[in-house]
Parts: structure tokens; sequence; C-alpha cells
């Protein structure tokens, strides 16, 4: 009798650690399949932009490295890079909604945004983790399905490391951002931002 006892609270402590994993494989799927789809719902070639100058990406204190673009080298040519082509269907989701992002967003100066103001300085890296892509100024042509914008950045939230933020600079009015929150997009940003550096840098 007692046996089968212990083998019911076996089996109980068994089910139980299942079906907790189970959860908590439910609970980070959102972030992972957000993260993975702003790839696939759009191409570079498709999300209409401004032209590409440069590409700056800091891992907090560990780097801060500025990508010029030079279409006229692949090696050097920043919007070949992946996390370029993911901000850019990020730009395009975000007005749409989707991958894991509503489409709503709040304008905001810029002096409100630290990350921002971070990536304006120059200088050693500070500790923000962010990919600034800096263009020239684009509004679209009447009729075109795209957003106008100036640069675009995507930071890690300072209020929650599982997140981060999509801001859009007016091409017309620099000083102000459109922000967007991007749930479950922070070790997206984190992860991405490490590749480009390791694979570019060597860090």
């Amino acid at each position: 009798m007692r046996k089968r006892v212990l083998v019911f609270l076996l089996l109980v402590l068994a089910a139980g650690l299942i079906i907790r994993q189970c959860r908590a494989g439910r609970a980070a799927a959102p972030a992972a399949k957000a993260a993975s789809s702003a790839a696939q719902v759009m191409t570079a070639a498709q999300v209409k932009t401004g032209k590409l100058n440069s590409l700056t990406v800091q891992r907090g204190k560990t780097a801060r490295e500025k990508f010029p673009n030079d279409p006229s080298d692949v090696l050097h040519t920043a919007g070949s890079y992946g996390i370029a082509r993911d901000v850019e269907s990020l730009l395009w989701i975000s007005a749409r909604g989707g991958a894991g992002i509503e489409a709503s967003s709040v304008e905001q100066d810029a002096s409100k945004l630290p990350a921002v103001q971070e990536s304006e300085k120059s200088g050693p890296a500070g500790d923000g983790v962010w990919v600034r892509l800096a263009y020239d100024a684009y509004t679209p042509a009447a009729g075109e399905n795209a957003r106008a914008h100036q640069d675009v950045m995507v930071y890690a939230d300072p209020a929650d490391a599982k997140n981060a933020v999509l801001a859009v600079q007016n091409p017309k009015e620099t000083a102000k951002w459109s922000v967007t929150e991007l749930p479950g997009y922070g070790d997206w940003l984190r992860r991405e931002a490490d590749v480009l550096l390791r694979v570019t840098k060597g860090y």
C-alpha cells in the first residue's frame, strides 16, 4: 500500500513539473515569435525608406560602433546587415500592427528620451542598448504606402529589460519622435547587437 502511495505521489510531482515547463514555454513563445516575425513580414527591398547613411549600435558600456553606409562595397553596405533590415521591417509593422506590436504611438520630444539623447553624443559607450539608423529625411509621395521618417531607433526599455521601444524621428520637426512599445523585443535587440558586433568587430 505504501509503495502505491509513493508511486502516486511521484506521478503527481512529475505531472506538476511538466505542466510548469509547458507554461514557461508558452510564456516565452510570444517574444520569440514576435522577434522572428519582423524579418519575415517584409523584406528591406519592399520597405520604402529614405537614403540610409549609417548604422550605429551600442551594447551598454561594452561597445559602441558606427557603420557608415557604402553601397559600392557589399561588405560595408549597412542596409545589408540583418539588424538594419529588421528595424526597417519594424518601421513598416508599427504603423499597421502585428508581430506582437500595437499600431499606436506617442509623440515625444527628444529631451524626454534618454536613449535618443545618448545616441546624439560622441565619445565612449553609455549604459543603453540601442541601434540607430541615420537616414535622409523621407516623406512618402501621395498615395505611397510608407511612413514619413528621418532617423529610426530601437532601444531597450529602461523600465523593463524584456521589452524594447521603436522611436521614429519626425522629418519636419527633428526634435520630435514617435514612440512605439515593442513588447518582448528586449532580448532580440541584445542578441542582434551582440551578433553584429562580434561578426564585424570581433567583440
